[in-house]
C-alpha cells in the first residue's frame, strides 16, 4: 500500500455549493464587468496610434539614413576646386607633398 494512500487529507474549511456560486458572481462582477471610461478609453487609443506613428517615423529614418551619396575622391575634388584653392592648398601643404614624393 502507498504512503499517500494512507494519509487522510481533509479540506480546512467547507463551503456549500451556493456560496460557491455566490463568489463566482461576485468575482464576476469586480472584474468582468469593468469596461475603462470611455475618455480613458479613447486616451488609451490616442497613445497607441501616437506611439504606432513615432515607431514608423523611426523606422522610416532609420532605413533612408543610411542611403547617402559617397564622398567625392580627391581627383573629382581637385577636379572642380578653383585654381586658386588649390593653388592655396598646395602651398599650405607643401613639405609633405614633398616627402610624400620622396618616399
Amino acid at each position: 500500500m502507498n504512503d499517500f494512500e494512507k494519509m487522510k487529507i481533509d479540506m480546512p474549511y467547507r463551503v456549500s455549493e451556493a456560496e460557491f456560486d455566490a463568489l463566482h458572481g461576485r468575482i464576476r462582477r469586480a472584474t468582468a464587468d469593468r469596461r475603462p471610461a470611455p475618455r480613458r478609453r479613447m486616451l488609451l487609443v490616442a497613445a497607441g496610434t501616437l506611439a504606432g506613428a513615432a515607431a514608423l517615423v523611426g523606422v522610416g529614418l532609420f532605413v533612408t539614413g543610411g542611403r547617402t551619396a559617397p564622398a567625392p575622391g580627391i581627383e573629382q575634388l581637385l577636379a572642380t576646386a578653383p585654381a586658386e584653392v588649390v593653388l592655396q592648398a598646395a602651398a599650405a601643404n607643401y613639405d609633405d607633398i614633398l616627402y610624400i614624393q620622396q618616399l
